[in-house]
C-alpha cells in the first residue's frame, strides 16, 4: 500500500516547494497533503499555485499537533509519512528509505534523523527521538488519538511514549537533511522558543521518561550501524 505524505505548513512558502517536487517523484507516495496552519498572504499564494497536492487550510495558526491531527483524519492511506515544511536537502530516496525500512522490517513506527544537526542533539539521542519526520500507521494513531491534545511541542514526545520501545521502531538516518532553525527565522526569539519546547519536554514527561526516550533514541542509531 502506498504511503500519505502529511507536512504541515505556517509560513514556509519558498521552502516547501522543494520538499514537494521531490516527494512528487516517489512511486511509494499515494497522495500529498500540505496543512496550512493559518500561513500569511504570501505562503497561501503559493500553496494555492501548487498542483497534485491535497491542500487542508486552517484559518487561524492552531499549532502542529492541530495540523498533522487534520492530515491524519483525511488521509486515505494507512501509512502516513509526516514531514516539517523547513527541512533541507531532502530528497525522494530519503522518503522511499522510510517507507522501504518500515515494509521491509515490520515496523510500526520509523523516525528519520537530519544528519546535518548539532553534535550535542546527535550524541544524547536528541535528534532521533524528538525528529518530526517519522512514518506510523493511521490506524494505530486513531487509536491513540489524545497524542493529539497536549499541545503544539508535544507530538513527538507523546507518540514516542506510545511506540518507543514498546511497539518495533526503525531510524533512518536522512544523508545531508537539515533544518532551518528557529534561531535562523526570529533570532533570540528562536532561541529562546526552542528552550522553551525542550523544557516542555522534560516537563510533560517526567525526568525518567525523558531520558529513557532518549536512551532509546540511541540504542536505535547504534543498532542500525
Amino acid at each position: 500500500m502506498k504511503a500519505s505524505v502529511i507536512i504541515p505548513c505556517h509560513n514556509e512558502g519558498k521552502r516547501i516547494i522543494p520538499i514537494i517536487n521531490e516527494i512528487k517523484k516517489s512511486k511509494l507516495i499515494r497522495e500529498i497533503i500540505i496543512v496550512d496552519d493559518g500561513s500569511d498572504l504570501y505562503t497561501k499564494k503559493i500553496l494555492d499555485s501548487i498542483r497534485g497536492i491535497r491542500l487542508i487550510t486552517h484559518e487561524k495558526n492552531l499549532g502542529k499537533s492541530a495540523a498533522i491531527r487534520s492530515g491524519v483524519f483525511e488521509a486515505r492511506s494507512n501509512i502516513l509519512l509526516f514531514l516539517d515544511s523547513d527541512i533541507t536537502n531532502f530528497k525522494t530516496y530519503h522518503a522511499d528509505a522510510m517507507l522501504k525500512e518500515m515494509a521491509d522490517n515490520n515496523c510500526d513506527m520509523i523516525l528519520g534523523e537530519w544528519e546535518r544537526d548539532m553534535f550535542f542533539s546527535k550524541l544524547i539521542g536528541f535528534s532521533t527521538a524528538y525528529t518530526g519526520q517519522r512514518a506510523v500507521y493511521k490506524n494505530k494513531l486513531i487509536r491513540n488519538v489524545e497524542i493529539f491534545d497536549f499541545g503544539d511541542y508535544l507530538l513527538e514526545p507523546a507518540m514516542n511514549k506510545i511506540f518507543l520501545n514498546k511497539s518495533k521502531t526503525g531510524i533512518v538516518i536522512l544523508g545531508n537533511v537539515g533544518q532551518v532553525f528557529k534561531i535562523q527565522k526570529s533570532g533570540i526569539i528562536g532561541f529562546l522558543k526552542d528552550v522553551g519546547m525542550w523544557i516542555s519536554y522534560v516537563k510533560f514527561l517526567g525526568f525518567r521518561e525523558f531520558t529513557r526516550q532518549l536512551s532509546c533514541a540511541r540504542k536505535l542509531k547504534y543498532n542500525s550501524h
